[in-house]
């Protein structure tokens, strides 16, 4: 479309024009509706882009953005909840998508919702393969966070110890295992984490 062109080109005033005679020609399209809520969101219009995504959302529910796109304006306005049932609604049709598997997740975390989080990130590494780095790395790191907020020290161990033996090569998972065995006193535990940080950072920095 000429708003989605002009939208490339990051000539946002045009292209909100350019959306609002489209949506107004054809308010039955779903994805001019998308569109024209992502640019209201960059330009901070929350309440209007928030409305417009709603109705994106109630034609396109066979789209799995339009509930990601839905959400993710309700978490700006601060309607967690809200946008946690959207998820929630996506997932319902979707029940493998990882984009919205791993969103909710991430909002469960905010919301304290923890053994909700466990849930969604456990399907989530059984579905990504490692090839996935971002996903499984995020998921694995709310999985730690979360048992670390349910004061759960041998889930945590747990967790690390599998992504070390795993060979996840997850940096900042390896780093953050080496804190919390030198913190716990595990000297077995910390040795292997030092190893596995020793032989990353040989490895990456050749």
């Amino acid at each position: 479309t000429k708003a989605a062109w002009l939208q490339d080109l990051n000539r946002r005033s045009e292209a909100l024009i350019a959306i609002r005679k489209a949506v107004a020609l054809s308010p039955n399209d779903g994805y001019a509706q998308m569109i024209l809520s992502e640019l209201l969101l960059e330009q901070g219009s929350l309440q209007e882009s928030y409305q417009v995504a709603s109705r994106a959302n109630q034609l396109l529910k066979v789209e799995p953005a339009s509930y990601l796109l839905k959400a993710k304006v309700a978490e700006r306005l601060g309607l967690l909840k809200d946008a946690e049932a959207t998820m929630s609604d996506g997932l319902n049709r979707y029940p493998t998508w990882i984009d919205l598997l791993l969103t909710r997740a991430d909002l469960r975390y905010k919301l304290k919702e923890y053994k909700g989080v466990l849930q969604d990130t456990e399907k989530i590494l059984k579905i990504v393969s490692v090839s996935h780095y971002n996903s499984r790395r995020k998921a694995i790191m709310l999985r730690i966070d979360s048992f670390k907020a349910l004061g759960d020290k041998a889930a945590v161990k747990r967790e690390y110890l599998w992504s070390l033996e795993a060979d996840l090569n997850y940096r900042q998972v390896i780093s953050d295992a080496c804190l919390f065995f030198a913190k716990e006193g595990d000297s077995r535990s910390l040795a292997k984490a030092k190893k596995a940080l020793s032989e990353f950072d040989l490895y990456y920095n050749k």
